[in-house]
């Protein structure tokens, strides 16, 4: 994962882990309470941590003073207080301040124990397991040449029986617009289907256990249906008539999240009661005596060129 796609997935679990809008203003009783979001990126060097408190009244306020280390294998990092400037859901720009550490690679498999102690006597140290990256290719490229009718197939080891993942498979070409040539990139679906209005719906993939799939067997299968990738190719001719589109690659990218985040995810965005009558909502967090999450996440990607 790209720092600032971290950055951003940071900012975001502040909010609302990948599918919600609300605020980094974390409500709670009138006695403050320490707020901790950080995610360790197995894929980056550097990593984030943001700080909040709970007041009675928002906005609540970010901690800046505060002293933040992560300890592993014997080694503690300091992390120093930063701003990083990103744009909000509405594309606005915004500042999150932030507390960031660099040259700080993640050891998959390894421990990672996070200090944070405020002046005014918030603390916390919460411990969490990184995840070991799995691994993946595909069986047979040729099937992206548009001349073998078969499944696409991604054989996938998982190098962690733990939390949730996600594949995306994303097609990456030059399309002449405006008198230009621009980059451009589409993802193809895994199904798609006509409404009653006769509008077209594609479905993509969404976050689904590993354990579900990975626990009987050593290599899991991970399939998209070859007629869905060459409609996404016909689609982009028609969409882009300008000129012959110049394919690039076909770009796989699988993504771990770990129990800590797929529970936090699940408890703010999955099945809701509509039959009770609640005021509350309820809160996952593994930060003691807090709130937030400490958790970890992985991201590999795989390259396939493509040919016209």
């Amino acid at each position: 994962m790209k720092p600032g796609l971290h950055i951003a997935l940071v900012g975001v679990l502040g909010m609302m882990l990948m599918a919600c809008n609300q605020p980094f203003e974390p409500d709670g009783p009138a006695s403050s309470k320490l707020v901790v979001y950080s995610v360790l990126n197995g894929a980056s060097s550097t990593q984030f941590v943001r700080l909040a408190a709970t007041y009675a009244t928002a906005p609540s306020p970010s901690l800046r003073q505060a002293s933040v280390s992560m300890t592993s294998n014997g080694t503690t990092v300091q992390f120093r207080d930063t701003t990083i400037a990103t744009v909000d859901a509405a594309g606005a720009p915004v500042s999150i301040p932030v507390f960031v550490a660099t040259q700080m690679p993640i050891i998959g498999g390894s421990s990672y124990t996070l200090h944070v102690t405020d002046p005014s006597g918030l603390r916390a140290d919460v411990r969490t397991t990184a995840l070991v990256p799995p691994d993946f290719a595909i069986t047979n490229a040729k099937v992206l040449s548009r001349s073998v009718r078969s499944q696409i197939i991604l054989n996938t080891t998982f190098g962690s029986f733990d939390g949730a993942f996600v594949m995306h498979f994303y097609l990456d070409f030059y399309a002449f617009v405006n008198g230009g040539w621009e980059l451009q990139q589409e993802e193809v679906p895994l199904r798609r289907y006509e409404e009653t209005d006769g509008s077209m719906v594609k479905v993509y993939p969404a976050l689904d256990l590993v354990r579900t799939h990975a626990a009987s067997r050593a290599i899991v299968p991970i399939r998209y249906d070859t007629l869905q990738y060459d409609q996404t190719r016909s689609d982009i001719i028609t969409r882009f008539p300008a000129a012959p589109v110049v394919w690039l690659r076909a770009r796989f990218v699988l993504t771990q999240i770990d129990n800590v985040l797929y529970n936090y995810y699940y408890v703010n965005n999955g099945p809701r009661d509509n039959s009770t009558i609640r005021m509350d909502q309820p809160d996952y967090t593994n930060i003691p005596q807090g709130l937030g999450v400490f958790g970890s996440s992985v991201t590999v990607t795989r390259n396939y060129p493509l040919t016209n």
